[in-house]
């Protein structure tokens, strides 16, 4: 893969169908290589993201934001619009932002979108994405995990174009960073009931899934071996140690439940829950 200068200003735009035609995930071409000017020979200008020090990534991290802010900009100026227009004012409060009355195919303050400016707001929304991958990136190399700028930029994309997957599943990505896995499993879920859903979130979900499972079997299997070992023969009577409830329905019919079967209930649900915040 090609590295880009970073350091060199955006004069040149490419045509907002190229990141659509070329290559649905085009938007990665800056994500993990940035040309780095560290006075190097050409050749070895190109840095792996992985494979460099902290400084380094964290100046490669820089370099890529300015490099895509730049292409924003240019954005802008060539097709004559502002990105104001199709973000909600507090784009990082709550993802209620998901209802907004703009996207990449409708319409922005009442107005149609015209064409040309449509297809560069897909291209706007994968570099949001990017943007928010590179501060990810920056936190991470920086031993930090206030990915507070991430989850900005990511928010932005899911404002972009609600209907596409992928913002869906960055922002579980910063779930999972957080251990909170049931807002994890939400965006995960999101972003596969998109119109344009992200495939791969359904793997993270199963492994998921299959991770709160394991812990649940654990949790369970201790339980019923605390309770082997705590049961102590009762004092009371049969009548106290278990209630029958009987419950009578607007319609006339009735149900039977009884209180040892509520804390079983009780019980399996707690058991549920701390699968998923363990």
């Amino acid at each position: 893969m090609r590295g880009v200068d970073a350091g060199r200003p955006c004069t040149e735009v490419i045509d907002g169908r190229v990141c659509e035609i070329a290559s649905p995930d085009s938007g990665r071409f800056v994500n993990y290589e940035v040309r780095v000017h560290t006075g190097l020979p050409d050749s070895e200008r190109y840095v792996d993201f992985g494979c460099v020090g902290v400084d380094a990534a964290v100046i490669t991290a820089s370099e890529g934001t300015i490099f895509y802010e730049n292409l924003l900009d240019k954005f802008q100026e060539t097709y004559g619009f502002s990105l104001s227009q199709f973000l909600e004012p507090d784009v990082c409060g709550s993802l209620g932002a998901g209802s907004s009355t703009s996207s990449a195919g409708g319409v922005a303050g009442g107005r149609v979108i015209p064409d040309s400016v449509r297809l560069v707001l897909i291209s706007v929304q994968k570099i949001y994405i990017c943007l928010g991958d590179l501060a990810r990136y920056r936190e991470q190399a920086m031993g930090t995990t206030n990915y507070g700028k991430a989850r900005s930029w990511y928010l932005k994309a899911q404002q972009i174009a609600p209907k596409n997957g992928r913002p869906y599943n960055q922002l579980a990505i910063l779930a999972l960073y957080a251990r909170r896995k049931l807002d994890a499993v939400y965006y995960y879920m999101r972003s596969l009931a998109a119109s344009n859903p992200f495939l791969t979130a359904r793997e993270s979900l199963l492994a998921l899934f299959d991770d709160a499972r394991k812990k649940y079997d654990h949790l369970e299997r201790k339980r019923l071996e605390e309770e082997g070992v705590n049961q102590q023969p009762s004092l009371e009577s049969p009548l106290e140690e278990e209630r029958l409830e009987i419950w009578i329905r607007p319609d006339g019919t009735t149900s039977h439940r009884s209180s040892r079967q509520g804390d079983q209930a009780s019980r399996e649900g707690r058991a549920a829950v701390a699968a998923f915040d363990n």
